[in-house]
């Protein structure tokens, strides 16, 4: 079975980083590093926007060096991409 291609997104900073425990639990609902109230939905929202789409979203981080958010959602020909590829070169 082939695998559909993807298309991939990166977003990268060179902040802080975050420790191995913070990434384990950066996908969890309102878990936030930031204090009291102020945020924790992001993320989750992201992860869920990947899956229902059947792609996925990681983070890669080093302390003190910066993290990466990496959004794969699968790529999909859109119909005026299909009309164009199988019409012959005029």
């Amino acid at each position: 079975m082939a695998v559909p291609p993807f298309i991939e997104l990166r977003i990268a900073d060179r902040g802080i980083g975050m420790t191995p425990g913070t990434v384990a639990r950066a996908f969890e609902p309102f878990f936030t590093t930031k204090g009291k109230g102020l945020g924790g939905v992001g993320l989750p929202m992201v992860k869920h926007f990947a899956a229902e789409r059947g792609g996925s979203v990681e983070i890669e981080s080093v302390l003190g060096a910066g993290t990466t958010v990496i959004l794969r959602v699968p790529a999909a020909r859109s119909e005026l991409d299909a009309e164009q590829i199988d019409q012959p070169a005029l």
